[in-house]
């Protein structure tokens, strides 16, 4: 029995120290505040249900993999029978990978094919992110993705990465081709057909660009503009461009990324937007410019008078909160664009041992459930999460992934509001101060107003009290006074009359009789009666019963700061009856 219990001890005491271990791990790993994943998604939100899965609501900032292998690249020949051959290339081509739903090459370059030992050409073996969309194109010196004269539009292989799904992902986890379905179930991605060039292409990346001039045109009133400036911002190029004859508007962009659309002129003006070339063939649409913010195709750019903000009476959604409703963004017609703030779990050397966030501002289109990267433009952003913190210091990630210092104003101890010039590309770092609270400074800032106030207070006190009490002039004449004498609540005080000689030696100058129930005087329990240089008495009313007052006389010239005084007569009392 004794035996028993020791052993179930022993197992017990093993239990804890390995929860103790994992909590300890757990807590290194994701401090206290930080989720481990915070996708910006509240809680029973479906975003749009309808139309292909793969334009539907996904993690797009997941990170996910799925393992993609076993795509063959073959080279594909049409004889004038219109008979297909296909054959293995015997050199190695160039393809690049790009995530349409974040708008990153995904190897940060390109990737090349390889050969099994039997000669046949695969791309290399690929990780790639769940759910995401991607174009995977040939761009190479000898060889392009193979044109179909029927559909040109979809020359270039177009995937989402399934895992599991009983509808797309049919045969198991891998890249299934969204442009090929039937009844929604797409098919697997199993081969990429390429074709040789006529000669060598010098600039295959170029070549792979999309022209703008052959579907938009520029249009003042309805009537076409040549000669108009724009400017289109995206995450790595500014591309500047002038509509031509006819209001050709013609830009080679690069498909699958926005570029945010600028005039520049003195007399024009246009809603900016970001535009994107998207392949929608999968809606019939095919492959054309799009405004990602309302996915609306976009074949005329209309001008309007500068300073107009009236785009034929669009809604102007300028004020977009984020999903989670913990961000407010502005600086833009935001139309349909969704706005996804998310706590990021990152470490930032710089600030290592400091108390602060990482939060990134990301927008998002929601019929095709992608990010849309705007550039080139200041965006007002106010974020409600600081949880009655002190913002210290702000800053933005640069491309280095060094912080940079901007500036601030935080207005309560939830929000701090800051500008940033770009959504969906930098991240924002917001340090807390460690050694007090936004009360804390609240409340300092209100102890630091009261002690002004008071000293300011005191300053003007004793401005006054100087002023009241006046600048001795020796020349002015001190009257003598006589004993007052009391009536009832009242009583009369009289002077000796001023001489001739003494008014006029004075000048302009007046009477004045204080009294006082304090026999110094203070300002505050002290009246004056303010007479004519001829009076010689003055009768106070008033008065408080059996109470001794103080009064004294002295003339005076002036007001205010420039008041010049005489010598105070001497000081008489008298009890009133």
């Amino acid at each position: 029995m004794r035996e028993h219990l020791i052993s179930q001890l022993k197992k017990r005491l093993c239990a804890a120290v390995f929860l103790a271990v994992v909590l300890i791990l757990a807590g290194m790993l994701h401090p206290a505040g930080v989720s481990a994943e915070d996708t910006g998604i509240p809680d029973g939100y479906e975003g749009i249900t309808f139309g292909p899965p793969h334009t539907r609501l996904r993690n797009v900032f997941g990170t996910e993999t799925i393992d993609v292998s076993g795509i063959r690249v073959v080279v594909e020949q049409t004889d004038e029978a219109g008979n297909i051959t296909k054959t293995d290339p015997e050199e190695v081509i160039s393809f690049r990978i790009f995530n349409t739903t974040t708008q990153e090459d995904e190897f940060g370059g390109l990737v090349e094919t390889v050969m099994d030992e039997d000669g046949r050409s695969y791309l290399p073996d690929l990780s790639l992110k769940k759910d995401h969309d991607y174009i995977i194109s040939a761009e190479d010196r000898n060889y392009r993705n193979k044109r179909d004269a029927r559909y040109p539009a979809m020359s270039k292989t177009y995937v989402q990465i399934r895992q599991g799904d009983a509808v797309t992902a049919t045969e198991g986890p891998g890249a299934y081709n969204y442009m090929i379905f039937n009844s929604l179930k797409y098919n697997r991605l199993r081969e990429i057909s390429v074709e040789r060039r006529d000669s060598v292409c010098a600039d295959p990346y170029t070549d792979n660009l999309y022209d703008t001039g052959s579907t938009i045109r520029v249009r003042y009133k309805g009537s076409a503009r040549a000669g108009v400036r724009f400017r289109l911002v995206s995450e790595d190029e500014t591309i500047e461009t002038t509509s031509g004859s006819g209001g050709v508007f013609s830009a080679k962009l690069r498909e699958g990324v926005s570029y945010m659309v600028y005039v520049d002129s003195d007399k024009y003006s246009i809603d900016p937007f970001p535009i994107i070339v998207k392949d929608k063939s999968d809606t019939g649409e095919g492959l054309y410019c799009f405004n990602h913010s309302t996915c609306v195709m976009v074949d005329t750019i209309n001008l309007y008078d500068k300073g107009n903000t009236d785009f034929d009476g669009m809604s102007r959604n300028t004020s977009a909160d984020s999903l989670k409703k913990r961000s407010t963004v502005t600086g833009m017609n935001f139309r349909n664009l969704q706005i996804v703030d998310r706590i990021l779990d990152e470490r930032v050397d710089e600030l290592a041992g400091k108390d602060y966030q990482v939060v990134s501002f990301s927008a998002v289109t929601p019929t095709r459930w992608e990010i849309s990267k705007l550039a080139g433009m200041n965006f007002g952003i106010t974020w409600r999460g600081c949880g009655g913190k002190l913002v210290s210091h702000l800053y933005v990630m640069n491309d280095n992934g060094t912080p940079e210092e901007i500036a601030f104003s935080q207005t309560s101890g939830d929000n701090v509001s800051f500008t940033m010039d770009s959504l969906s590309l930098h991240p924002a770092v917001i340090e807390y101060d460690s050694s007090r609270t936004y009360a804390d400074k609240v409340a300092e800032e209100q102890a630091a107003q009261r002690k002004a106030a008071e000293e300011q207070a005191a300053r003007e006190r004793m401005a006054r009290e100087a002023a009241w009490r006046g600048t001795i002039d020796r020349k002015l004449p001190a009257p003598k006074i006589i004993k007052p004498k009391s009536a009832g609540k009242s009583m009369t005080v009289r002077w000796k009359k001023l001489s001739k000689k003494q008014l006029k030696k004075a000048g302009g100058i007046r009477i004045e009789v204080q009294y006082s129930l304090n026999k110094r005087f203070p300002m505050e329990k002290t009246k004056s009666k303010y007479l004519s240089k001829k009076k010689t008495s003055v009768k106070i009313r008033s008065l408080k019963s059996r109470k001794t007052y103080y009064v004294r006389v002295r003339t005076y010239r002036g007001t205010g700061t420039a008041k010049k005084v005489s010598k105070w007569s001497k000081v008489k009392k008298i009890k009133v009856k």
